[in-house]
């Protein structure tokens, strides 16, 4: 078997372009289910409100760090996300291309 085959089918059982894009969507997915447990936790304290007594300014404070610390998260994991599909589209470019199909190259 030649060396190109088997670089074929290293390349087909081990695809970084697809593992890239898989991470993607999992940062994607985690960022999303974040947000969502950050919202409902806002959501808690907003309809428990009248109840929280003293406590209610002191809560939303730690809220307000939580929500700020939650979009630096978020905000650096979704950039995260870019760079990767950046790196994932240039991989792709570079393996589609074929080096023997246009000769000036």
């Amino acid at each position: 078997m030649s060396n190109e085959r088997n670089a074929e089918m290293l390349i087909s059982f081990f695809n970084p372009y697809e593992m890239l894009r898989d991470e993607i969507d999992e940062i994607d997915n985690c960022v999303s289910i974040i947000r969502a447990e950050t919202d409902s936790l806002s959501d808690c304290v907003n309809d428990y409100s009248d109840t929280l007594g003293p406590h209610k300014s002191s809560l939303n404070s730690s809220l307000g760090e939580i929500q700020a610390a939650i979009k630096l998260l978020t905000d650096s994991a979704q950039e995260i996300g870019t760079i990767l599909a950046d790196v994932a589209d240039k991989y792709n470019a570079i393996m589609n291309d074929d080096p023997f199909a246009n000769p000036e190259k």
